[in-house]
Formats: structure tokens, sequence, C-alpha cells
């Protein structure tokens, strides 16, 4: 009869029990690195767009802190912040400018759209970049 011999397993389990319960501070770094390219395209995008008067709603666009949603997962959100001079909510501004308003000729310049679906790519690669670093200070 054969016999099976397996020497580590436990130290792999723990292993992976580790990675899948990646530390808060390793979300957040992950997250963030994340938004700030997602963020730097947005603002990118909308200059590019010509989403830009005064200034007031691209130099609004920031990414928040990680936190915690619904379903348990971790988020951080890039979002236009705050008001303008005219006291308009940065983000009502964002939105009219994402959709346009036919009735007062303001056409759609969908630059969050476009940014966030550019950015996908890099971000991901940025947030890979300290997964790995996580991983490597486990030996994995």
């Amino acid at each position: 009869m054969a016999k099976l011999s397996v020497d580590g397993l436990d130290d792999l389990i723990l292993s992976l029990q580790e990675i899948e319960d990646i530390p808060d501070d390793v979300a957040a770094a992950m997250l963030d690195a994340e938004a700030q390219v997602v963020e730097e395209a947005q603002i990118a995008q909308g200059v590019t767009m010509g989403v830009y008067d005064t200034g007031d709603t691209l130099r609004s666009i920031r990414r928040g802190r990680m936190k915690r949603a619904k379903d348990g997962g971790r988020v951080v959100y890039v979002t236009p912040q705050g008001v303008n001079d005219k006291e308009e909510r940065n983000a009502a501004v964002a939105f009219i400018n994402e959709y346009g308003v036919p009735s007062r000729k303001i056409p759609a310049r969908p630059f969050i759209k476009l940014a966030n679906e550019a950015a996908a790519g890099p971000a991901v690669e940025e947030a890979a970049k300290i997964y790995d670093e996580f991983l490597k200070s486990k030996n994995l």
C-alpha cells in the first residue's frame, strides 16, 4: 500500500489564511494607491475635455480614506469635495459636466467615466505592487 507524507502543510494553510485576512493597513495602502491613480486620471481627463472654467471642480477631486462597505468589503471613494465660490457643491457641478444639461445647452463631458475606465489597469498594477510586497514579507 502506498503512503503519502506531507511536510509543511500546516504552515501553508496558515500562510494562505494570512493572505486572506489582509491587514487593514495593507488594504488601505493598496486602495490608496489605486485611488491616487484614479484621482490623477479624473483631473487630467477633465482638463482634456474642457471641464475647466475656474478649476474649482477639478481641484476638488480627492480620494477619501478606506471605509468598510455594507458587504464587509473595503472601499475608497474618489469624488469632488466641498463647494465652489458660488456655494454650489462641486459634486453637483461634476455631475452636470458628466451628463450634460440639454435644456441649458451644456454638453455631456463624461470625464469621470472615461478616466475611471482608462485608469482601471494602472490602478490595479499599483495595488498589486503593494500586495506583492506584503506577500514577500510573509515569504510567499
